[in-house]
């Protein structure tokens, strides 16, 4: 959180499925990113992607993958009720 790689949304999938609209492509569209919202009880915790630039997979089978970071969502990092999906280095 101190870094500012991570932020609380309080969106729900009905939500964001609204505010997509007739676009197909799945993914978080960042609505809350820059809202500054305090945790509360129905605040999940997400990671904030990069939107410029790519990231780079260094992949043994394949060698390196590139992805654009645009199509990098910010996904969850740990649901509203507390559960954490993933351990992040500190």
């Amino acid at each position: 959180m101190a870094s500012g790689y991570l932020y609380y949304c309080d969106c729900t999938a009905d939500e964001v499925q609204a505010r997509k609209g007739d676009n197909k492509t799945p993914g978080y569209d960042g609505f809350c990113r820059d809202r500054g919202l305090a945790r509360g009880p129905h605040t999940a915790l997400r990671f904030k992607t990069p939107r410029d630039g790519v990231t780079v997979v260094h992949d043994l089978i394949r060698g390196d993958v590139e992805f654009s970071n645009h199509t990098i969502d910010d996904f969850v990092v740990a649901k509203s009720s507390g559960a954490v999906l993933y351990a992040l280095p500190t």
